[in-house]
């Protein structure tokens, strides 16, 4: 997925939903590599990621 499709989506979100997506990638960006790895894990199991983008590798956390 390039980074303009994810942008143009958020972009088409309402702002309700803007503000939900920018406090989960907050607490995402600033969790421990422990907590981001659980984080991934809901979001899968929630259905929030597309197949495809379950078949990418994640980066390691530095």
């Amino acid at each position: 997925m390039s980074l303009s499709v994810l942008l143009l989506g958020f972009a088409r979100l309402s702002a309700a939903d803007r503000k939900a997506f920018l406090t989960q990638l907050n607490q995402f960006i600033l969790a421990s590599p422990h907590q981001r790895r659980s984080k991934i894990q809901t979001w899968e199991e929630d259905g929030g990621a597309s197949a495809a983008a379950r078949a990418e590798p994640l980066e390691k956390p530095m």
